[in-house]
């Protein structure tokens, strides 16, 4: 996310692309994970990826830290210091999900000009988790850009 404070962010709304709806019935029995809020593309495939990938991180998460000053107070990052004129000129890869209702896309297109050596791809069929719903389109961004880093050392 480039803007730290949910209010602040240019957000769109939560939309659902593809849904298993057997899946989907399988889960309200379920404890709640995220899964049908953080995805647009609500499939198995995408439900194993997600526990594998998302759920394994988040149940080792520390909570007390999680439910700090750190969440309550806004926690914030350094990319809103990159719109202030300076720039990084090295490879750059940016990858965003058009579908992502928690950290959105639009907020990270002013960070354009700031990177002049990047990649911007706004990802269809992908919302917080673009990894799990776009894995081979993910994959080959990443695979470029590691190779346009490696033509630099």
């Amino acid at each position: 996310m480039i803007k730290a404070k949910t209010v602040d962010r240019v957000l769109p709304s939560h939309v659902v692309i593809e849904k298993d709806d057997r899946l989907l019935a399988r889960l309200q029995n379920e404890e709640p994970t995220g899964f049908e809020k953080f995805t647009v593309v609500q499939t198995e495939k995408v439900w194993v990826k997600f526990q594998k990938d998302i759920l394994t991180g988040a149940q080792k998460a520390d909570r007390t830290f999680l439910s700090s000053e750190f969440r309550t107070k806004g926690y914030a990052y350094s990319f809103e210091s990159m719109l202030s004129g300076k720039t990084f000129d090295k490879p750059s890869l940016i990858l965003l999900g058009h579908q992502d209702a928690i950290s959105g896309y639009k907020d990270a297109m002013q960070l354009i000009e700031s990177y002049p050596r990047c990649t911007l791809s706004i990802l269809d069929r992908a919302g917080h988790f673009p990894q799990l719903e776009q894995e081979k389109l993910v994959h080959a961004l990443s695979e470029e850009w590691l190779q346009r880093l490696e033509k630099e050392v």
